[in-house]
């Protein structure tokens, strides 16, 4: 994975669209600058994640680190999914 189970990153969100119904198992939780509140964020699919989360990686240099390091993976393996990782190749 590209983060461990409950790392901390900084990022910033914006968007100006909604999605309906909302998540019923949301990937994460954000935090804004007052910490006061959590909300909920990320959608999965099968193998797709997705966020509107821009993640900041320049204070955690593992996530590109490991991003390029499972494009490599992905590619030398023909372009499929390892069945390790997180993300399951559909049948």
């Amino acid at each position: 994975p590209l983060l461990e189970a409950g790392a901390e990153v900084w990022g910033h969100e914006f968007h100006h669209s909604r999605l309906e119904p909302e998540p019923s198992e949301p990937l994460f939780e954000l935090w804004g600058n007052d910490l006061v509140q959590a909300r909920t964020e990320g959608y999965s699919l099968d193998n797709v994640q997705a966020s509107y989360v821009h993640l900041h990686w320049g204070d955690v240099p593992k996530i590109p680190q490991r991003f390029v390091a499972q494009a490599r993976e992905f590619a030398t393996a023909g372009g499929k999914l390892a069945q390790s990782g997180p993300f399951q190749s559909l049948p």
